[in-house]
């Protein structure tokens, strides 16, 4: 049996901190015990408290008392598997305050006996929970995740997020934005899905997380998230509704993944959600290769190896050709990852999912300074050459992101005017104003600024308008059939004739024959990229193209 001496041995001192109070109750004596910080902060009668729920009740706001008494009673009965709700109450100096109180049942080997464990989060001094909606935040999120105790079991995570919410506040002000919030907050409290976990993270994106037999399929609480999204809701007189857009994380169970790497996971189908599906719910096993379990396991293994002196990636780099005089005029820089368990694993696969962890502006570090070192040879003998690296809004949007550039550009001592940034239209998702101050810092340097990926988008006319830029890239996609297809043919034209008119240099990637390579000659792109002339190689490999080609 569970005694006095048994609830004595509870480590109370690595689980509490002056935000977070531990409990934990015999329930077959009735007999409590509270962690210190508890007792003073609560006014307690002692560490120890007999007939603990009318001592916890009186001091529970009587708004709250129905709320927790229908909750506890439903996790003593067996309906629910965790004590998790939000009251107020009071503390020693008559103030109510707001908490999160957590707790589950444990049964011992006996069967007979049980203890009632838990923690209660204050919300006047936490850092772990959002002010404004009261739920846990994105800290929470994390710290929760390094404790859950059923690591061994399937987690399904549930991303969504408000589009478009930058509208609302804009239109009628931060705080009605709050109260907007707080009441979609109350919307998703109200779902029916036992035991599931709801968090606040970054922005305007909330997580579900959830055991695998838990409530509906994630398909449906979406649609039933969505649904009352788009009703909307009155405040103070104004009607609100609004669209999201969400994703879906599996985790099986035993899997060996990091919860970091979960979190950039949610981060990226919620983004391919919202940029690529106008909301649709995306999964993320389906929008990689397949397997989940080792999907997550290769990602974890990823964003390890940045912190571990960028183990396992190395840079590839492809000519940029002279058309007319077929010289090579300068390189653009290509990021490989091999590993000796999962070999080769394709850019395209981990790139998209790295740029939405917060490690990716590391990478992006060494990646300039591996390409900067590497071109630095090459321009002692030709001077006119010049490295394209690719920069991503994440880099970009670092407010350090110039220091970072013009440190690495004065430590490998290379010149300003031989670096090209490669841009992709990822980077209107930025404040437009912020972007043009950036690039006119880096193009008053000297660095060159290209348009990658040029008319993929919808938004490629929109950049070309607003930025000020020295070249466009146009895409392998209107390349690959433009011997016969008529679209890319009036495209491609358009495209030169555009850049020929506001004096931007050309570059046609993707080129692969010489049947392509004379018609954008027609067209009178002066620089091309592709098979035709080399597949992307490491530096030794491309020293000998270049003195091959000399």
């Amino acid at each position: 049996m569970i005694d006095n001496i048994n609830l004595k041995s509870v480590p109370f001192e690595g689980l509490e901190d002056e935000k977070r109070y531990v409990y934990v109750c015999d329930m077959n004596k009735d007999l409590s015990r509270w962690s210190k910080a508890a007792v003073e902060y609560f006014d307690l009668p002692g560490e120890y408290v007999e007939n603990m729920a009318t001592v916890w009740l009186g001091r529970i706001h009587p708004e709250d008392r129905n709320k927790y008494e229908k909750d506890i009673q439903a996790v003593f009965s067996g309906k629910k598997a965790r004590h998790n709700v939000d009251y107020r109450v009071k503390n020693k100096d008559g103030v109510y305050v707001t908490v999160t109180c957590r707790g589950i049942i444990t049964t011992g080997a006996d069967g007979k006996s049980k203890v009632f464990a838990g923690s209660i989060e204050n919300h006047q001094t936490s850092e772990v929970i959002d002010p404004i909606t009261g739920l846990y935040n994105i800290y929470g999120f994390m710290k929760d995740a390094q404790m859950f105790p059923e690591r061994h079991k399937e987690k399904v995570y549930l991303i969504f997020g408000i589009n478009y919410f930058s509208d609302i506040n804009k239109n009628y002000g931060f705080e009605f934005g709050n109260q907007v919030l707080k009441r979609f907050t109350e919307e998703l409290r109200s779902l029916e899905c036992e035991g599931a976990l709801l968090y606040r993270m970054d922005g305007i994106k909330f997580c579900l997380v959830m055991e695998g037999h838990q409530c509906s399929a994630p398909e449906v609480m979406y649609e039933l998230i969505s649904n009352f999204a788009y009703r909307g809701y009155d405040i103070d007189g104004i009607h609100v509704s609004f669209s999201i857009s969400g994703g879906v994380v599996y985790v099986e169970k035993d899997s060996e993944v990091t919860i970091e790497a979960i979190q950039a996971s949610l981060s990226y189908v919620w983004e391919v959600s919202k940029e690529k599906h106008l909301g649709e719910l995306v999964y993320f096993n389906n929008e990689l290769f397949g397997n989940t379990k080792k999907n997550l396991e290769i990602l974890s293994e990823i964003r390890n190896c940045v912190f571990h002196d960028m183990r396992g990636f190395y840079l590839c780099y492809q000519p940029i050709i002279e058309s007319a005089s077929g010289a090579v005029c300068g390189m653009e820089a290509l990021l490989r990852w091999e590993h000796p368990k999962y070999g080769m694993v394709s850019p395209g696969v981990f790139i998209p999912w790295l740029e939405s962890d917060p490690c990716f502006y590391q990478l992006g570090a060494w990646v300039l300074r591996q390409a900067l070192m590497d071109a630095k040879k090459i321009i002692e003998h030709i001077p006119f050459f010049r490295v394209n690296v690719n920069v991503s809004s994440q880099q970009i949007s670092r407010s350090g992101f110039r220091d970072t550039v013009c440190e690495i550009l004065k430590e490998v001592q290379f010149p300003a005017e031989n670096l090209c940034m490669e841009l992709t239209e990822r980077v209107l998702s930025l404040n437009i104003d912020y972007l043009r101050q950036e690039l006119e810092f880096f193009k008053n340097m000297g660095i060159k600024v290209a348009l990658d990926d040029f008319g993929t988008g919808i938004s490629s006319l929109n950049l070309l308008l607003e930025l000020s830029v020295d070249e466009l890239k146009i895409d392998r996609s209107f390349i690959k059939d433009i011997i016969s297809n008529v679209s890319q043919q009036t495209i491609v034209e358009t495209i030169a004739f555009c850049a020929q008119k506001m004096h931007l240099s050309i570059c046609a990637e993707g080129v692969e024959t010489t049947e392509i390579k004379k018609y954008l000659d027609h067209y009178g792109i002066p620089k091309q990229q592709g098979y035709l002339y080399e597949k992307p190689v490491v530096i030794e490999e491309f020293t000998k193209y270049l003195k091959k080609s000399a």
